[in-house]
C-alpha cells in the first residue's frame, strides 16, 4: 500500500468528510472510489464544468444590485402583487 499525501482547505476536508460519513464512507474509501473510477473512465469520472452563477455578468449584476440597495432604489413586491402583474 502507498500513501497520498494531499492538502486541502480546512473547511473542504470538514465538508467533505461530513458528506462520505452521510454516505456510510470514510475520507481513504471515498479517495480509493474516485481514483479506481478515474482510472476505469479512462479520465475524470464527471464532467468538469463553470459554474455559469460565476460569470463576470452576474458578478457585475450582483454588484449593481448592491449598489441600489445600498443607495435605497429597491421595490418590494408580495408574490400576489408579482402574479397580478404578469398577468394584468
Amino acid at each position: 500500500m502507498a500513501n497520498i499525501s494531499i492538502r486541502v482547505p480546512d473547511d473542504i476536508k470538514q465538508q467533505a468528510s461530513a458528506l462520505f460519513s452521510d454516505l456510510g464512507l470514510d475520507m481513504t474509501t471515498a479517495i480509493n472510489l474516485f481514483l479506481r473510477q478515474s482510472i476505469h473512465d479512462g479520465g475524470l469520472p464527471f464532467r468538469p464544468v463553470r459554474d455559469p452563477f460565476y460569470s463576470e455578468s452576474n458578478w457585475r449584476a450582483l454588484a449593481e444590485s448592491v449598489q441600489q440597495l445600498k443607495s435605497g432604489k429597491t421595490v418590494s413586491k408580495t408574490m400576489d402583487e408579482l402574479e397580478e402583474m404578469e398577468n394584468g
